[in-house]
């Protein structure tokens, strides 16, 4: 049968159609940042927030009966954290709000608001890489024994627990797939709370927990240490490996001024409308021996 009317002789009466919902940008997965670093609690509305930190006198001694004892002078230290605007700015014109099918400003306050969470996350993740202390192997991938070093690290500079870890996410692959653990993965799944064995090879997770884990930047805990990955994790000798770490609370502590803000500013002229998202925060290392960098292949 010839002459049909179908798609390609009836082009002209149809369009183009879009999915309802905008497929969000890719971004590095977020971490809970605020749970495991430590706000300034100010007194008063400086720019910079000092950390005070009691220095150790040292273990008292024994004494002499009748003898004066040695006065022991005590000192203090500090950090601070200097507080710093950050934000980015989008111009939405009328033109474009009129002719969108999504709703523009409520659209792109969320793109923006996402960019200032990633500022945010960037921040962070590039201290994690500076600590004194650093365990892994250069151009190799991350261990159980290594882990179980960092984590040593810390009980060994009588550093109180919680701890965290933030890694990217080959270096959580590595703790999953079990390069270079016996006996392979250990990231423990529901086998694990079953038989009380916690290092289980990845063949031993239910796909559920598998897929669970998947969905958000939570990856486990190994050794009661809450592991989140991301790959906002910086990068360590030229590239080859990356930096994440190993820390308690006190470790990094930071100064915000105020949280995110989203603000919009007609410009009639323009006939557009700027979309404004800010924050001011800074962050800093409180006590370098409370953190434990963990340095293994990109």
């Amino acid at each position: 049968m010839a002459n049909e009317t179908d798609t390609s002789s009836a082009n002209d009466l149809y369009v183009t159609v879009l999915h309802q919902a905008v497929l969000e940008e890719r971004r590095p997965l977020q971490v809970p940042w605020r749970q495991f670093h430590t706000k300034a609690d100010p007194i008063g509305r400086g720019i910079t927030a000092q950390f005070p930190i009691q220095d150790d006198p040292a273990a008292a001694v024994a004494l002499t009966e009748s003898t004066d004892a040695t006065n022991t002078q005590l000192t203090t230290s500090n950090q601070q954290a200097t507080a710093t605007e950050q934000g980015i700015m989008a111009t939405v014109t009328d033109r474009l709000a009129a002719v969108s099918v999504v709703d523009a400003y409520p659209h792109f306050e969320g793109v923006l608001g996402r960019s200032y969470e990633e500022r945010v996350l960037d921040i962070f993740a590039g201290l994690y890489d500076n600590f004194t202390g650093i365990t892994g192997t250069s151009g190799a991938d991350l261990t159980l024994v290594q882990f179980l070093a960092a984590v040593t690290a810390l009980a060994g500079r009588d550093v109180p627990g919680p701890y965290y870890s933030v890694l990217h996410t080959q270096q959580v692959l590595d703790l999953r797939s079990g390069s270079g653990n016996t006996p392979g993965g250990i990231l423990p799944g529901f086998a694990a709370s079953q038989t009380g064995m916690e290092f289980l090879a990845s063949p031993n997770f239910q796909q559920t927990v598998m897929n669970d884990i998947n969905r958000s930047a939570y990856a486990g805990s190994i050794l009661n240490v809450d592991v989140w990955q991301t790959t906002a994790v910086v990068t360590m000798a030229n590239g080859a490996d990356r930096g994440g770490g190993i820390f308690n609370k006190d470790a990094i502590g930071y100064h915000e001024l105020w949280d995110q803000k989203v603000e919009l500013q007609r410009d009639a002229s323009l006939r557009a409308t700027e979309i404004v998202v800010t924050g001011c925060l800074g962050a800093v290392e409180i006590d370098d021996n409370r953190g434990q960098t963990i340095q293994t292949d990109a």
